[in-house]
Protein backbone atom coordinates (compact mmCIF):
# COMPACT_ATOMS: atom_id res chain seq x y z
CA UNK A 1 0.00 0.00 0.00
CA UNK A 2 3.11 2.46 0.67
CA UNK A 3 4.49 1.86 -2.64
CA UNK A 4 0.75 3.03 -4.11
CA UNK A 5 1.00 6.77 -1.67
CA UNK A 6 4.67 6.73 -2.37
CA UNK A 7 5.42 6.33 -6.03
CA UNK A 8 3.25 9.54 -7.14
CA UNK A 9 5.16 11.59 -4.62
CA UNK A 10 8.03 10.60 -5.91
CA UNK A 11 7.04 11.90 -9.42
CA UNK A 12 6.30 15.02 -8.17
CA UNK A 13 8.96 15.43 -5.97
CA UNK A 14 11.02 15.07 -9.46
CA UNK A 15 9.09 17.52 -11.42
CA UNK A 16 9.16 19.46 -9.53
CA UNK A 17 12.62 19.96 -8.07
CA UNK A 18 13.82 22.21 -11.22
CA UNK A 19 15.80 19.93 -14.08
CA UNK A 20 15.91 16.36 -14.52
CA UNK A 21 19.04 14.46 -13.15
CA UNK A 22 19.75 11.06 -12.93
CA UNK A 23 18.47 10.80 -9.43
CA UNK A 24 15.13 12.62 -10.85
CA UNK A 25 14.57 10.64 -13.77
CA UNK A 26 15.54 6.90 -12.15
CA UNK A 27 12.49 8.21 -9.48
CA UNK A 28 10.46 8.89 -12.76
CA UNK A 29 10.88 5.58 -14.07
CA UNK A 30 10.73 3.64 -11.01
CA UNK A 31 7.98 4.89 -9.73
CA UNK A 32 5.16 3.50 -12.31
CA UNK A 33 7.10 -0.08 -11.62
CA UNK A 34 6.52 0.56 -7.93
CA UNK A 35 2.61 1.05 -8.62
CA UNK A 36 2.66 -1.67 -11.20
CA UNK A 37 4.08 -4.03 -8.43
CA UNK A 38 1.80 -2.88 -5.67
CA UNK A 39 -1.50 -3.21 -7.62
CA UNK A 40 0.01 -6.88 -8.70
CA UNK A 41 0.49 -7.48 -5.16
CA UNK A 42 -2.92 -6.52 -4.11
CA UNK A 43 -4.63 -8.93 -6.61
CA UNK A 44 -2.97 -12.03 -5.82
CA UNK A 45 -5.91 -14.40 -5.95
CA UNK A 46 -7.57 -17.47 -7.39
CA UNK A 47 -11.07 -17.56 -8.52
CA UNK A 48 -13.24 -20.59 -10.20
CA UNK A 49 -16.29 -21.32 -10.77
CA UNK A 50 -17.28 -24.85 -12.86
CA UNK A 51 -16.07 -23.29 -15.88
CA UNK A 52 -12.72 -21.66 -15.85
CA UNK A 53 -9.84 -20.79 -13.50
CA UNK A 54 -8.41 -17.33 -12.98
CA UNK A 55 -4.98 -17.80 -11.42
CA UNK A 56 -3.50 -14.47 -10.90
CA UNK A 57 0.09 -14.64 -9.53
CA UNK A 58 2.63 -11.70 -8.67
CA UNK A 59 3.66 -11.43 -12.44
CA UNK A 60 1.05 -13.56 -14.64
CA UNK A 61 -2.43 -13.99 -14.70
CA UNK A 62 -3.45 -17.25 -16.73
CA UNK A 63 -7.37 -18.19 -17.15
CA UNK A 64 -7.97 -21.69 -18.35
CA UNK A 65 -11.20 -23.48 -18.85
CA UNK A 66 -12.39 -26.51 -17.06
CA UNK A 67 -12.15 -29.38 -20.06
CA UNK A 68 -8.29 -28.21 -20.48
CA UNK A 69 -7.31 -29.23 -16.56
CA UNK A 70 -6.13 -32.68 -16.12
CA UNK A 71 -5.52 -32.33 -12.58
CA UNK A 72 -4.09 -29.73 -9.35
CA UNK A 73 -1.44 -31.19 -7.73
CA UNK A 74 0.45 -29.55 -4.58
CA UNK A 75 3.74 -29.76 -5.69
CA UNK A 76 7.20 -28.57 -4.18
CA UNK A 77 8.10 -25.33 -6.01
CA UNK A 78 11.80 -23.83 -5.81
CA UNK A 79 11.55 -21.01 -3.86
CA UNK A 80 15.49 -19.61 -4.07
CA UNK A 81 17.86 -19.85 -1.13
CA UNK A 82 14.80 -20.72 1.50
CA UNK A 83 14.59 -24.07 -0.33
CA UNK A 84 11.25 -25.32 -1.78
CA UNK A 85 7.76 -24.52 -0.76
CA UNK A 86 4.41 -26.58 -1.66
CA UNK A 87 2.32 -24.80 -3.82
CA UNK A 88 -0.40 -25.81 -6.61
CA UNK A 89 0.56 -26.76 -9.96
CA UNK A 90 -2.49 -26.70 -12.82
CA UNK A 91 -1.52 -29.29 -15.02
CA UNK A 92 -3.81 -29.00 -18.42
CA UNK A 93 -3.95 -31.71 -20.93
CA UNK A 94 -2.18 -30.51 -23.31
CA UNK A 95 1.21 -31.34 -21.23
CA UNK A 96 2.02 -27.48 -19.76
CA UNK A 97 1.75 -26.50 -16.69
CA UNK A 98 1.60 -23.28 -14.16
CA UNK A 99 1.41 -22.56 -10.49
CA UNK A 100 -1.25 -20.91 -7.95
CA UNK A 101 0.80 -18.85 -5.89
CA UNK A 102 -2.20 -17.24 -4.22
CA UNK A 103 -2.59 -21.08 -2.26
CA UNK A 104 1.19 -21.48 -1.31
CA UNK A 105 0.62 -24.04 1.67
CA UNK A 106 4.52 -22.72 3.56
CA UNK A 107 7.90 -24.58 3.88
CA UNK A 108 8.23 -28.11 2.31
CA UNK A 109 9.72 -29.19 5.36
CA UNK A 110 6.52 -28.69 6.93
CA UNK A 111 3.11 -30.05 6.94
CA UNK A 112 1.00 -28.15 4.34
CA UNK A 113 -1.33 -25.32 6.05
CA UNK A 114 -4.67 -26.69 7.11
CA UNK A 115 -6.80 -23.63 5.65
CA UNK A 116 -5.15 -23.32 2.23
CA UNK A 117 -5.04 -27.65 1.62
CA UNK A 118 -8.55 -27.15 2.62
CA UNK A 119 -9.10 -24.27 0.08
CA UNK A 120 -7.21 -26.37 -2.77
CA UNK A 121 -9.69 -29.29 -2.02
CA UNK A 122 -12.63 -26.93 -2.32
CA UNK A 123 -10.70 -25.79 -5.70
CA UNK A 124 -10.62 -29.14 -7.18
CA UNK A 125 -14.14 -30.47 -6.08
CA UNK A 126 -15.82 -26.99 -7.61
CA UNK A 127 -13.49 -27.76 -10.75
CA UNK A 128 -14.72 -31.50 -10.76
CA UNK A 129 -10.85 -32.43 -11.28
CA UNK A 130 -8.29 -34.64 -9.18
CA UNK A 131 -4.82 -34.17 -7.99
CA UNK A 132 -2.23 -35.75 -5.48
CA UNK A 133 -1.34 -34.01 -2.20
CA UNK A 134 2.42 -34.60 -2.34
Amino acid sequence: MGLLVAAPVCIYAALAGGPIDGDSLFLMLFAPFSVWLGVRCLRVCVVADSNSLVARNFFSTRTVTQDRIAAIDLAMKSSGEGGYVRMPQVRLIDGSTFWISALECGNAKKSPRPDRLSMLHELRSILRVSGADV
